[in-house]
């Protein structure tokens, strides 16, 4: 029973930090910045004086957003080995076909609560 406890509470932490870190538009900013870059190196009209000068900000803007990014991933990795530390039997309840599921489940109807409850507060 403690296990469902805590993995409950493991998804309501987790989809909270990802939703409130904006993990997602890390991602899209490294994918506007690729789609730039692929564009500007496709383009017969810039010359290669500038494309040297305008690919090293490119990069570094999808180097910092990748590593962003990284870190919201590692946050949830390190709050989950730290739940696995203080509960070993959470590994293995977790990691199981039906933890898996039982993870998914529970994120999906706490994600559904979330979204009509901030409907509700919003209205």
């Amino acid at each position: 029973m403690s296990n469902y406890f805590i993995l409950i509470v493991f998804c309501v932490v987790v989809i909270e930090f990802f939703l409130r870190s904006d993990a997602l538009a890390f991602v899209y900013k490294m994918y506007e910045q690729f789609s730039r870059f692929a564009k500007l190196m496709s383009s017969q009209y810039v010359s290669d004086h500038w494309k040297e000068r305008v690919i090293p900000m490119y990069a570094l803007i999808i180097i910092i957003n990748a590593l962003k990014f990284l870190g919201v991933l590692l946050s949830i990795v390190a709050l989950f080995i730290g739940l696995v530390l203080l509960f070993p039997d959470f590994f293995n309840f977790t990691t199981s076909v039906f933890g898996i599921m039982r993870m998914l489940l529970f994120s999906f109807i706490y994600f559904k609560v979330r979204n009509k409850l901030f409907q509700f507060i919003y209205e």
